[in-house]
């Protein structure tokens, strides 16, 4: 069973919840329909239950004004899509995976496409740079997702950033950097040379000594290697 989730994380899953609620809305709702009765009860896809402290739903509920107040969560309906649903696939390895972006937007006149991930953590220390951000394993992995089903030659990729830690100061903010479709595609042939690489140690191990197992399987070919 898996274990528990922190505190943190419960209350990031919450704050997601507020977002859609907010965003999903067929209209401008007000702080009693974005925070309901009951939704500091969190119930995680890992069946565990969480009840948010009174001064933990304060937190997300300020981070929320916040958040707003600085412009990252306009409504724009038709452009959006929310938890948006992909498949990546290489069909000639028989693999793929399944992503889900937290906030798509596709200008529906220039094309432009915006893959924004929501990171909400304790302490800003664990949060992205600017300069980490276009090599985000994540980031990148949707970007080729949303490129790959609009043909697009390159995306906008962004983090919004939340921190819960009272005393930080920079506790909502955002980065952004724009990425090149064959730096994603790259990205996600890693991402298939890997996961096989993997399943290859994992079927070593039926019967066999792990170290052994491991040490036989030729790693992911590099290019120019």
């Amino acid at each position: 069973m898996r274990k528990a989730p922190t505190p943190a994380q419960a209350m990031g899953t919450a704050f997601h919840k507020a977002r859609e609620r907010y965003l999903l809305a067929p209209k401008e709702i007000g702080f009693d329909q974005i925070f309901p009765a009951g939704w500091h009860q969190i119930v995680e896809r890992s069946g565990h239950r969480i009840s948010l402290q009174a001064h933990e739903q304060r937190i997300i509920q300020q981070r929320f004004q916040e958040h707003l107040e600085a412009g990252m969560l306009g409504r724009k309906p038709g452009i959006q899509r929310i938890e948006a649903k992909f498949y990546s696939e290489d069909r000639n390895r028989g693999i793929g995976f399944v992503e889900y972006i937290d906030l798509l937007e596709t200008d529906p006149k220039t094309k432009e496409i915006r893959v924004i991930d929501v990171k909400t953590t304790k302490e800003s220390k664990h949060l992205l740079t600017q300069d980490e951000l276009d090599k985000d394993p994540q980031l990148l992995s949707y970007a080729y997702a949303a490129m790959a089903e609009q043909r697009a030659t390159e995306a906008i990729i962004g983090q919004h950033q939340i921190v819960w830690n009272p005393s930080a100061a920079r506790p909502v903010r955002e980065i952004y950097s724009k990425v090149a479709y064959p730096a994603a595609e790259a990205h996600f042939r890693t991402e298939i040379e890997t996961t096989l690489h993997m399943r290859a140690i994992a079927s070593r191990f039926d019967g066999a000594d792990p170290e052994q197992a491991i040490w036989e399987i030729p790693g992911p070919v590099e290019k120019n290697a």
